[in-house]
């Protein structure tokens, strides 16, 4: 098995570190950051792992994994278009945006949105079409050797556990752009979260970016959300490094939407500003 792993960051070398300490036949190239290829910047950290550079990429891989937040910003990801048929990617950042630029690249069927709950301790692989099921079943498999907890889902279920983690994310930014380290809860901060919580609602409604009533859904999951004991699993996301762009491409993201559709998102929009000067 033959995977490229960009970008080669903590996510990335947590996952080529995984894989190969599970599958002695895998081959995994990595890009790094500055996508260099030079031994004076870089030690490989991985044995059996080798750094490339993006402009040297091969045409055999079976996975491609995207593990950079930003990376679809920038010119150049055209490059990781593989025209082997059954190579697929697995998208493994925050939000939204990559999944759909990578579907751009390799097709809605062969791109894979992969979510996390730490909480939950199971990692969810879904296609972004219903007929990519065989991808995702692929990803979970891969995951499962180690035991780990990896299910395939449909692309409702797995755009439905998107939306959880970024309303979760969303919410904790409130805490996080204040400096607080742990979750608390009283009347004010409550009305701040549904205030929060019902402009990303506007905007998902008005942008048509779902394909269920992500008004019903949202209603069934703020009950949780609002519950201090529940949120509060969730308070080691608060210690993150990669908070600030967390909070471009999440709460970022929604105050953007809400300028292309004429939708009010003040706290939205605050949130990403206070970030992005701090």
């Amino acid at each position: 098995m033959k995977l490229l792993i960009y970008k080669a960051n903590k996510k990335g070398l947590l996952i080529s570190e995984f894989i190969n300490g599970r599958d002695c036949n895998a081959y995994i190239d990595l890009i790094r950051d500055d996508c260099k290829n030079s031994e004076e910047y870089v030690t490989i950290p991985i044995q059996g792992c080798s750094y490339i550079n993006k402009y040297r990429l091969k045409n055999d891989y079976d996975i491609i994994f995207i593990t950079d937040d930003f990376y679809f910003k920038n010119p150049g990801y055209e490059l990781l278009k593989i025209e082997r048929e059954n190579c697929f990617v697995i998208v493994v950042s925050s939000g939204l945006m990559n999944e759909f630029y990578a579907a751009g690249v390799f097709g809605r069927q062969r791109t894979i949105s992969a979510v996390y709950d730490e909480v939950k301790k199971a990692i969810y692989f879904g296609s972004l079409d219903e007929n990519g099921i065989l991808y995702a079943d692929r990803a979970a498999k891969l995951f499962g050797k180690s035991g780990i907890k990896a299910l395939s889902l449909t692309r409702t279920e797995i755009s439905r556990k998107k939306w959880e983690m970024i309303l979760i994310d969303s919410v904790l930014m409130l805490f996080a752009v204040s400096g607080r380290k742990t979750v608390t809860m009283n009347y004010k901060i409550k009305l701040e979260i549904k205030s929060l919580i019902s402009e990303i609602v506007a905007v998902v409604e008005t942008s048509r970016i779902v394909d269920f009533s992500f008004r019903n859904y949202v209603e069934q999951f703020e009950k949780n959300i609002l519950d201090l004991n529940w949120l509060s699993q969730y308070e080691s996301r608060l210690r993150e490094e990669n908070l600030k762009s967390k909070v471009s491409l999440l709460n970022g993201y929604i105050a953007e939407l809400g300028r292309r559709y004429a939708v009010k998102t003040p706290i939205n929009n605050s949130l990403y500003l206070i970030a992005s000067m701090s």
